[in-house]
């Protein structure tokens, strides 16, 4: 077996192993679900939470089976918190990509947690800034020949002085 055929047979594993691990989890889920009281409520687990938190673009355009696989494809040291996802995706479910065009833009969830968009928040917009003046470059510092020295400042106040005494002499 060479080096291309066994990369190809581990991804193979990998790939069966987290759909194994997906369904598991799925009939642990429904398991759980049918052994609870009715009046009981129970936390639910954390994909329902991500899934809760989703935008319902998103939660149309995939399925739980389908986010169960995407997220046990994710190495278990990799996988974050999921606080830390639930918040990836509520700034996500609010940047203007996503919100155009009635959600039109928004991806399944299976698709964000595949593509680990929780490492890339969306670039946040003051929604006021299109109404604010662009920020200018600061003025560059004059030069040092451009400066007044106090001479001149004192002939140009000098000028002013007779100026004004000259045109009070002329008004009376």
């Amino acid at each position: 077996m060479n080096a291309r055929e066994k990369t190809a047979k581990i991804t193979k594993l990998r790939k069966q192993i987290a759909q194994l691990e997906a369904k598991l989890g799925g009939l642990r889920e429904d398991l759980a679900r049918l052994e609870r009281e009715p009046g009981d409520t129970s936390p639910l687990s954390g994909l329902d939470l991500l899934w809760q938190a989703a935008l319902p673009k998103s939660r149309e355009r995939s399925s739980r089976q389908q986010c169960r696989v995407a997220w046990h494809r994710i190495p278990q040291g990799d996988r974050p918190k999921l606080e830390v996802a639930i918040a990836a995706l509520k700034a996500w479910n609010r940047c203007e990509q996503w919100t155009k065009d009635a959600c039109d833009y928004a991806p399944g969830l299976h698709r964000f947690i595949s593509q680990r968009m929780w490492e890339d928040l969306p670039e946040v917009r003051d929604p006021l800034s299109k109404y604010r003046a662009p920020k200018s470059a600061p003025a560059p510092a004059p030069a040092a020949e451009d400066l007044a020295t106090p001479a001149d400042i004192s002939a140009i106040l000098g000028n002013l002085t007779r100026k004004v005494r000259n045109d009070d002499t002329e008004a009376k």
